[in-house]
């Protein structure tokens, strides 16, 4: 009897251990596997966006564009390219824990808006706006990871897939516009708004 208590704390003390050096980050040692089941819903407002009267007018291509992604005070995702970046500001993520040892399960939901115009200076539209687009990206899905992964790692995996999904649609929401939707005096009203 006494041999059994003495093996059982003796493993007891090493997965306690190993879990906290782990989590610590003093060992980087991550065998896992994850899957990740999300959904996006997204919703435009868009003010003279459309199809330019002009055909000659330059379209944008998806690898012309820049885009940001914010979320707090960390800066997600930066790709930088040809034309000025589109912001896109992450206001929440809500996940369950992601701290236990072998097995991690969560549902998780995030939003995101981004907001483009430009401003219009003898312009009857509306509020002097020539062109502006907006939009709101909610997210939601469920990550599983079984096996040894650390409370970051799973942290980076989550995030990950968020940003990915949130720059393939505003990709794809923006490409095809103007060229000079971008330019002159475009702005981003994320990009400048307070935190």
């Amino acid at each position: 009897m006494k041999t059994r208590t003495i093996i059982l704390l003796t493993i007891t003390a090493v997965v306690l251990i190993s879990v906290v050096v782990r989590e610590t980050g003093l060992l980087e040692l991550d065998v896992y596997k994850s899957n990740n089941q999300l959904s996006a819903a997204d919703n435009w407002t868009a003010i003279n966006t459309a199809e330019p009267k002009n055909r000659d007018r330059i379209k944008v291509k998806r690898d012309d564009l820049s885009i940001l992604i914010l979320a707090g005070g960390d800066t997600l995702y930066k790709k930088i390219n040809k034309l000025k970046p589109i912001t896109v500001r992450i206001d929440k993520l809500e996940s369950g824990p992601m701290w236990f040892p072998l097995y991690k399960s969560t549902k998780y939901t995030t939003r995101a808006n981004t907001s483009l115009s430009e401003n219009g200076y003898d312009s009857s539209s509306h509020h002097g706006i020539v062109r502006h687009l907006e939009g709101r990206l909610d997210i939601s899905g469920e990550l599983t990871i079984v096996g040894m992964c650390s409370h970051r790692t799973a942290e980076k995996i989550l995030y990950k897939s968020i940003v990915e999904r949130i720059a393939e649609k505003v990709t794809d929401k923006f490409a095809g516009l103007p060229e000079d939707f971008f330019n002159g005096t475009m702005k981003n009203t994320l990009a400048y708004k307070k935190q």
